[in-house]
């Protein structure tokens, strides 16, 4: 993909991934989408959740954050509700490409929308888990 943060630290790196996730669902869906699927895809992003994110935190630092996170952050319960709504709710049904965040939908950034970025990313995906443009082109069922 070509994007890295190079010392500018964590936050930027997690806004990578994150942005790379929802360009690797727009390219799936248009794929998907040109070979006849009616498959959908959704990207969700709960929002922040009070799982374990400071436990590697070191020393007197831990504790408030600990606190802080169980303060202002949702309880896991309330975050998998975002995962829960994109896959049961049944007016969301036929949308492609569909980003959530926090139980809603949301509007991806200008960004996440860039066609060839999102093939950018797919290719990238390919290369990281030791495919070819070939293994891909074949994969993929007749539909």
């Amino acid at each position: 993909m070509g994007v890295h943060s190079q010392g500018a630290g964590e936050d930027l790196d997690y806004a990578h991934s994150k942005l790379a996730n929802l360009l690797f669902t727009a390219e799936l869906s248009r794929r998907l989408q040109a070979r006849g699927s009616t498959v959908t895809t959704y990207c969700v992003s709960p929002g922040r959740v009070n799982t374990n994110i400071f436990g590697g935190v070191p020393g007197l630092l831990r504790r408030p954050l600990q606190v802080l996170a169980g303060l202002f952050f949702q309880t896991p319960k309330q975050g998998a509700q975002t995962v829960l709504t994109a896959a049961l709710a049944p007016d969301l049904g036929g949308q492609h490409a569909l980003y959530m965040h926090g139980q809603k939908e949301a509007e991806p950034a200008c960004v996440a929308k860039d066609a060839v970025l999102a093939a950018d990313v797919w290719q990238s995906s390919l290369e990281v888990v030791g495919l070819t443009k070939n293994d891909d082109e074949r994969l993929w069922p007749k539909v």
